[in-house]
């Protein structure tokens, strides 16, 4: 009988009792299209301890699946999960954990780092994070140590988005070759492209849990008054899905008077949803945090219009889509007035948006075949994409902002997938660790962080403030590690710490890039440009730059010099993702024909 050559450990997988828990997990095994016989799933399922049963192997349609029940009580930290699932997996290890070449662990913490201590020195890990909640465990003491041993072990870190893979190279500069972006596979056989978008768009539908951080609560209202100002009463909102807040949103869809227009089909199989879809208008999705956003890229790819808020994955999956008029973005938390006025610009723009071309580059991004792609190159051992082909064209980035290294993190990766040659030239500390590896990168910031207005300021906003908390929370670390009274009160220290040092982190960013960066940047401006062009110009010279790409006041004079070292060379502020492409493979595109594409 043949044996498995792949096993995927995680602790989501649909069941007979949550047919849609970890559907995505399920997705991803599927895009790899590979024998039934030749991957084993893993199931680690955290149950209550009194529900625990004995594990049970079963074959599925796509793999066989061996599900073992991981006793977890109530409140059990993830710390602990993790060191539960690592029990588990060693009380009933199967046999394939030590035959096979390699193994895909979903989620970093718990399931990832339980697999990384019980697995033979010669098998590779590859790990996907999918988490929104990674950030509350890497705050922790224990949960960054934890971490950064799965990242010890694990041969490549795949990410959903790029803003998680930047987060990770930063707290762990050690490991940020191994990090990369994968995405998640969306199915576009499942999702064909609708005849055409909607001409109104009062038919509104959300897909997903009913909990607070989905900001359906807000959804409700927006609804309530866009409805109000319609001259038919035919509006209707849809909400796909269950969880808690269903009853709190029952009653306040009757408070604002839409009870009897809202509809509440519950949760539908992944194979319904295209119906789900072609029976809507408009997909609205107001959540606070996403690290892909998998329904919203599904909705889109059909056709559908979609309003979205920059909630983290979307931005980076979608921004094509919006460019094209198919979705539009709105602030995280908005207000009412906000969605409805998305949604009236979006029924303007939907009808002459090119949904045709929105789904070829999602079906390029996202689509099964492409994502199965990616993670079978990370199962092999190979890199995450062909370098390069020799006389590619060069995009480089010029980054002397905030504001302009935020810019510039799509744009150079769409290059990258474009198979050009992608460089970042950058003032801001940080983004030589934190960029994707495949992106070369110039670094400016070590010659600025030596001088007096950028040294003094650091060290009074970020190091010394986080140095006290640090020291604090070590303290208590060490008084929590200690059996006795103080025990507990110290660990609840250490968790009030690592939620000041998070805040902290992100105040001094905030306040660097709103007051500190802009007085900053008028005396650097004609500085580095010059200390750049005389220190570095044969480096700058030798890109052989073909678009170069500054996204403001502040980075636009470096980038016009790195242009002209050039003659061929085109400057741009903002390029399209379209424009980008062009630039890259230039058949009939802007850059062959001479313009500037931006």
């Amino acid at each position: 009988m043949p044996q498995p050559t792949l096993v995927v450990v995680t602790p989501w997988y649909p069941s007979d009792d949550a047919p849609y828990h970890g559907v995505f997990v399920q997705e991803a095994v599927a895009a790899l299209r590979r024998p039934v016989e030749d991957v084993l799933v893993v199931h680690l399922n955290n149950v209550a301890p009194a529900d625990a049963g004995a594990p049970r192997r079963f074959t599925t349609g796509i793999a066989e699946v061996l599900r073992i029940d991981v006793p977890v009580p109530a409140r059990t930290s993830r710390a602990d999960t993790a060191r539960a699932q690592r029990r588990a997996l060693l009380e009933h290890r199967p046999r394939e954990l030590d035959e096979v070449p390699v193994v895909h662990a979903h989620v970093g913490m718990p399931t990832g780092w339980a697999v990384a201590g019980v697995l033979p020195a010669s098998t590779r890990l590859v790990t996907t994070e999918h988490a929104t909640y990674l950030p509350t465990i890497l705050r922790t003491p224990v949960g960054e140590r934890m971490y950064g041993e799965l990242l010890a072990r694990t041969d490549r870190l795949l990410t959903v988005g790029e803003k998680e893979a930047r987060d990770l190279r930063t707290q762990f500069p050690a490991h940020a070759a191994k990090v990369f972006a994968a995405g998640n596979p969306v199915d576009q056989d499942r999702f064909a492209l609708r005849p055409a978008p909607p001409a109104r768009l009062d038919r509104w539908v959300y897909v997903g849990n009913l909990i607070p951080r989905k900001g359906v609560d807000r959804l409700v209202r927006a609804f309530a008054l866009w409805s109000a100002g319609r001259a038919t009463d035919d509006a209707t909102l849809t909400l796909v899905g269950t969880g808690p807040q269903e009853a709190e949103l029952r009653g306040l869809a009757a408070e604002v008077g839409v009870g009897d227009q809202v509809r509440w089909p519950g949760a539908v199989a992944p194979d319904d949803l295209p119906g789900v879809f072609a029976d809507a208008d408009v997909l609205l999705h107001l959540s606070s945090h996403e690290t892909f956003g998998l329904t919203v890229v599904e909705a889109a790819m059909t056709g559908l219009p979609v309003v979205v808020t920059r909630c983290g994955g979307p931005t980076e999956t979608l921004s094509d889509a919006e460019q094209r008029g198919l979705v539009r973005f709105v602030d995280v938390a908005p207000e009412p007035a906000d969605v409805v006025r998305a949604v009236r610009e979006l029924e303007r723009s939907a009808p002459g948006a090119d949904a045709a071309g929105v789904r070829e580059v999602l079906v390029a991004r996202h689509g099964a075949r492409a994502f199965a792609e990616r993670l079978e190159r990370a199962l092999d051992g190979r890199p995450p994409s062909e370098p390069p082909a020799p006389g590619a064209r060069t995009v480089v980035g010029v980054a002397l902002s905030p504001y302009a290294s935020a810019r510039l993190v799509g744009l150079l990766q769409e290059v990258v997938r474009s198979g050009g040659r992608a460089v970042l030239v950058t003032s801001q500390r940080g983004d030589a660790v934190a960029t994707d590896r495949r992106i070369e990168v110039v670094d400016l910031a070590p010659h600025l962080t030596l001088l007096p207005h950028h040294a003094l300021p650091d060290l009074v906003l970020r190091v010394l403030p986080a140095a006290l908390l640090r020291a604090a929370r070590s303290v208590c670390s060490l008084v929590a590690s200690v059996p006795g009274p103080p025990r507990r009160i110290a660990t609840r220290g250490v968790h009030a710490l690592s939620a000041v040092l998070a805040k902290h982190a992100q105040m001094s960013r905030d306040v660097h890039a709103g007051l500190l960066h802009p007085v900053q940047a008028r005396i650097d401006r004609d500085h580095v440009t010059r200390h750049a062009m005389r220190r570095r110009a044969g480096e700058l010279t030798a890109l052989r730059a073909d678009l170069v790409v500054a996204p403001d006041d502040a980075s636009r004079g470096l980038g016009s010099r790195i242009a002209h070292t050039r003659a061929t060379a085109r400057l741009a502020r903002t390029p399209s993702d379209a424009a980008v492409r062009s630039a890259v493979v230039p058949a009939g595109g802007a850059h062959a024909r001479g313009e500037e594409p931006g």
